[in-house]
């Protein structure tokens, strides 16, 4: 997908440019998330706490970001 593809997207689903901000860029997010909450436990006692810890992070993304549903959706014809 090019830059330049984005208007056309956005016009898709019926959504304003400056709210699609915040689920443009998701895996940016994403990353960012993991990254601020691994930073606050210092060591992981082995390689599987460390994918739990993660787990748990996107588990929560997940739901924090479901919680509000779209209303505003109308599918491509």
């Amino acid at each position: 997908m090019k830059e330049d593809d984005s208007p056309e997207i956005l016009r898709l689903y019926h959504l304003p440019g400056e709210s699609a901000e915040g689920w443009k860029n998701w895996i940016e997010r994403f990353n960012k998330t993991v990254r601020k909450t691994t930073q606050h436990v210092n060591s992981f006692p082995n390689p599987d706490a460390a994918l739990n810890w993660i787990f748990m992070v996107t588990k929560q993304m997940k739901e924090k970001i479901y919680r509000i549903p779209i209303t505003s959706f109308y599918p491509f014809k």
